[in-house]
């Protein structure tokens, strides 16, 4: 065969394998790969909606008797590491309506909502305005900046192994926003499960059981010296600097309960290490060990009702707590703990948290305060007399 043949040939053939793989980078679906990925660790939206993501542990509980002291028991299996992620959902947030108050959208920020109650006026001029402020622990709301939309944010779960394949060609294509959005919301629980001994339980410095990514959570006082606390950050920032705090209230929404030793839940200031995340160290922060200040009127378990929200009354101490630079901190203690009395039965509510699909369940608490509003003074009238 004649050598130029050949080369045409050669040529030919290595531009036909050049462009079947630039056709495959260039036309190929992007990822993910559902034919690959189970259904379970299939991605719940496509890559653009994804706002950011984290490792989290993945610990499975089941129920176990400690036969020499024959008390109940937690056996726990470490799954290792999977992958949380917080993507933008198709639901569109409309305009809300809170206690016959129509929401001021305008502004509306990731995790907080305003309703106007009502105008101040003197001498027909509004000096001042009543608000309401609903805030969230988690960051239910996203702002699409080009349509002026407003979208709910889901948080959900894959194996990194899934998450690796599903987003090999991602980066830099996350959604973006003037706001930073955490894959996990600070609010979760910390528990000491590991002595029998009440001042151990009550009195060590850190917790052997921490959780913040569950959507659903329980604190709880025992016969068995186990006690949990309960820990909600609400970034406040969104409230204007100048303001006079009236009332607030914090708004949990209880998803079972078990008051056999008649307890109550009541709630505290606490300073836990991050605003977004929770650590065993976080135990003892939630509030003081001993006599912690109170910051609402307590509500017996007995009062509350599955499925319903609890709505917990904040004191003139609890509205001090209130920031309007930054995070306001609360955390909720049960009785028996706050007290520091060894109960004689259960006490424990479980609770939905803001990682529960939608608002509906979610933690908030509602700001009401009043605000100054500058006056502009006419200019004086110059009368010009010929």
């Amino acid at each position: 065969m004649d050598r130029t043949i050949k080369k045409l040939i050669i040529i030919d053939s290595i531009m036909l394998v050049v462009g079947m793989v630039a056709g495959f980078f260039i036309l190929r679906p992007e990822p993910p790969f559902k034919a690959e990925i189970s259904l379970d660790l299939q991605l719940k939206t496509t890559s653009d909606r994804i706002l950011n993501s984290t490792d989290v542990s993945w610990i499975e509980e089941t129920d176990c008797i400690d036969e020499e002291n024959k008390v109940g028991c937690k056996n726990k299996i470490d799954h290792g590491l999977v992958k949380e992620y917080i993507y933008v959902s198709n639901v569109e947030v409309l305009q809300e309506t809170f206690n016959g108050i129509s929401e001021d959208t305008t502004k509306r920020t990731s995790n907080a909502q305003f309703f106007k109650i009502k105008e101040n006026k003197v001498k027909g001029r509004v000096v001042s305005e009543e608000w309401e402020g609903k805030f969230y622990s988690g960051q239910p709301f996203y702002k699409d900046e080009i349509s002026g939309k407003w979208y709910q944010t889901e948080i959900a779960t894959t194996s990194i192994d899934a998450w690796d394949i599903q987003t090999i060609n991602l980066a830099g294509k996350f959604g973006a926003s003037p706001e930073t959005y955490y894959s996990g919301a600070g609010d979760g629980i910390t528990k000491y499960l590991g002595s029998t001994d009440w001042d151990t339980s009550h009195n060590v410095l850190a917790g052997d059981e921490t959780k913040y990514t569950d959507t659903i959570l329980n604190i709880l006082t025992n016969s068995d010296s186990l006690i949990g606390r309960a820990f909600f950050p609400f970034n406040t920032a969104a409230l204007p600097e100048d303001i006079s705090v009236t009332a607030v209230t914090f708004w949990l929404k209880p998803q079972y309960i078990n008051d056999a030793a008649g307890g109550y839940m009541n709630l505290v200031q606490t300073t836990q290490a991050s605003n977004t995340s929770l650590v065993d160290a976080d135990y003892d922060q939630c509030g003081a060990v001993h006599s912690p200040t109170l910051g609402a009127t307590a509500i017996n378990l007995s009062a509350m009702s599955v499925d319903t929200y609890a709505t917990f009354t904040l004191s003139a101490t609890g509205r001090g707590w209130i920031v309007t630079d930054g995070y306001t901190l609360l955390g909720m203690r049960e009785k028996a703990d706050l007290i520091d009395t060894k109960p004689g039965a259960t006490s424990q509510l479980g609770f939905y948290m803001s990682e529960y699909t939608g608002t509906g369940s979610d933690p908030y608490i509602v700001v009401t305060y009043s605000a100054a509003v500058a006056v502009v003074e006419d200019p004086p009238q110059i009368i010009i007399i010929d």
